[in-house]
């Protein structure tokens, strides 16, 4: 028994899927609310979290200014290397 090409099965899937076979991309209302209510707790998180490092580093600054030296990767020039 041969298997159903894609051409045959592509519809059939979307269907399934309770999507618009003449327009697949389509992003429906609710996905489209939902994608943007989790990109604004995701952008609340990221206040907090940056607020917190600025907290910390406040109070260790010379602890926030190594880091800051290693994440530009200026820890190397210390050691000799290029």
């Amino acid at each position: 028994m041969a298997l159903p090409s894609v051409e045959q099965l592509h519809p059939e899937t979307l269907k399934n899927l309770s999507a618009d076979v003449d327009n697949p991309f389509q992003v429906r209302p609710a996905v489209e609310k939902m994608y943007a209510e989790r990109l604004e707790e995701l952008r609340k998180e990221v206040h907090s979290l940056r607020a917190e490092e600025q907290a910390w580093a406040a109070e260790n600054p010379t602890k926030a200014q190594l880091q800051a030296d290693w994440f530009a990767n200026r820890h190397l020039s210390c050691h000799g290397a290029k």
